[in-house]
């Protein structure tokens, strides 16, 4: 069955060649033609136009239509034609034109050198202000995955100068008419710190936020240099370095990656805590982003980036001098406070140094909260 062609011509047509109809004349040549071409390019301007997009099922053999307009001012002498498909799809024909056996672009004519790339020639001449147009016939293959397959380009160039090019899209129609409706939200801790050597952890949590299910897909975990991930909270990492399609492999010591056939369905949530250790080396300051990728392989694609902090000596010399300093204050104040008649103010600003550290203290303790993470 030869699916239905959805066609948005920008313009009329795709200049014609010779006998492929694409860049071929469809009127005699002009006795000037049969001299030699002067050794300077001619001013020759080619307007290549295409269907925007085509669409079918697995199987369906749809139509691309192209022309070619030679906009001049000088008439064209001559020119290939080349047209390519992508993996998933192959040439089968031209309507009301031949494909030739071989796998050289013949003088005249067609040939398909690869099952998705088809050449032609011709020595016809296209007049300027003339066009032609060609509809070529592409197979979408039977296993192709529902969604956008990539683009068919027609190139055309003229012998005596003039080149232009055009693309169509190529899109599978699945059992749903196409590719789902999936939006996913991605989240990361903002950053996370620890001393060089120490194992950290981020946490990360990925939303489907609809409106249809996702229908598998991955997720990419990647840390800077000067980290190596080391495992996942109430996860195993697989020994190999490939993606899995079920699972995770660490496929160099900074990049996770992972796959899965599972449904995560429309306002359902999943998360993962990953463990990275900082190297024993790695200069204090920010190391870098961890970033968290999420795609579904029905649609649906967001990330999230987390920085990396490292503690060292420069943080414990500040944290000392800060120190100091505050310790100059409560000696300056303690000072001026002697000077003062006890009013009950020294006893006050105890009272509240000790309900500060308390508060302060009941806040680390929430802070220290974990929260469990699944994979």
């Amino acid at each position: 069955m030869r699916a239905k062609v959805m066609k948005r011509r920008a313009l009329t047509s795709l200049a014609g060649l010779g006998s492929v109809a694409l860049l071929g004349a469809t009127v005699a040549a002009p006795a000037s033609a049969q001299n030699p071409l002067p050794e300077v390019m001619q001013d020759v301007t080619l307007e290549v136009t295409a269907d925007a997009s085509v669409e079918g099922e697995p199987g369906d053999v749809v139509e691309i239509y192209t022309e070619a307009v030679n906009e001049g001012p000088d008439d064209l002498e001559g020119g290939i034609v080349d047209f390519e498909v992508p993996e998933g799809a192959e040439i089968v024909g031209i309507v009301d034109g031949e494909i030739e056996d071989g796998a050289e672009r013949p003088d005249e004519g067609c040939a398909l050198v690869t099952p998705q790339k088809l050449e032609c020639g011709t020595q016809a001449t296209l007049e300027a202000g003339a066009s032609n147009e060609a509809t070529f016939e592409v197979q979408i293959a039977e296993d192709a995955p529902a969604g956008e397959l990539g683009d068919a380009v027609v190139l055309a160039e003229g012998d005596n100068g003039g080149s232009d090019s055009a693309a169509t899209t190529i899109t599978v129609a699945g059992d749903d008419g196409g590719e789902a409706d999936v939006t996913l939200e991605v989240t990361a801790d903002a950053s996370v710190e620890g001393e060089p050597g120490d194992v950290v952890e981020i946490y990360t949590e990925a939303v489907n936020e609809g409106p249809d299910d996702l229908e598998g897909g991955i997720v990419d975990f990647e840390v800077p240099e000067g980290a190596e991930i080391v495992g996942i909270v109430d996860g195993e990492i697989e020994d190999g370095a490939e993606r899995p399609d079920e699972g995770c492999a660490l496929v160099t010591p900074q990049k996770l990656e992972c796959g899965t056939q599972a449904t995560l369905e429309a306002g359902a949530s999943n998360e993962a805590t990953f463990e990275v250790q900082i190297a024993e080396d790695a200069p204090a300051g920010e190391l870098g982003d961890a970033v968290v990728l999420a795609e579904g392989d029905n649609g649906g694609s967001n990330s999230a980036a987390t920085t990396l902090v490292v503690l060292g000596d420069d943080e414990g010399q500040d944290d000392e001098d800060q120190d100091e300093e505050d310790q100059d204050e409560e000696d300056q104040e303690d000072e001026e406070e002697d000077d003062l008649p006890d009013t009950g103010a020294a006893i006050w600003l105890t009272l509240a140094g000790g309900l500060g550290l308390a508060l302060a203290g009941g806040a680390a303790m929430a802070l220290r909260r974990r929260v469990t993470m699944t994979v």
